[in-house]
């Protein structure tokens, strides 16, 4: 974040009162301190993140969503999508074992 963290400051002024910034990138909810660290960069700003691998083709949100407001994370449940993504990451530790 350090590299990027001049250039992120600059979007400060443009959040109105309330302002939410979604992630939607595949399981950065699951980067606790890169929530945390923005939430601070942008005071009042409430961070949301998925906690699941994010799929183009199906809308909406896809596992737990993480929001962090002035540092202090919430978590919501882990929805079904992100039990599937540990089931395919098993069955790929499982093939790179046995290959």
């Amino acid at each position: 974040l350090n590299q990027y963290k001049i250039d992120l400051e600059l979007l400060k002024p443009h959040f109105c009162k309330g302002a939410k910034v979604v992630l939607e990138g595949c399981r950065i909810g699951h980067s606790d301190e890169l929530l945390v660290e923005l939430s601070f960069l942008w005071p009042g700003v409430t961070i949301i993140a998925m906690t699941s691998n994010q799929r183009p083709l199906i809308p909406g949100r896809e596992g737990g969503v993480v929001t962090c407001k002035n540092g202090n994370l919430s978590y919501s449940p882990i929805e079904d999508y992100e039990l599937i993504d540990r089931a395919l990451d098993s069955i790929d530790r499982f093939m790179d074992w046995q290959y």
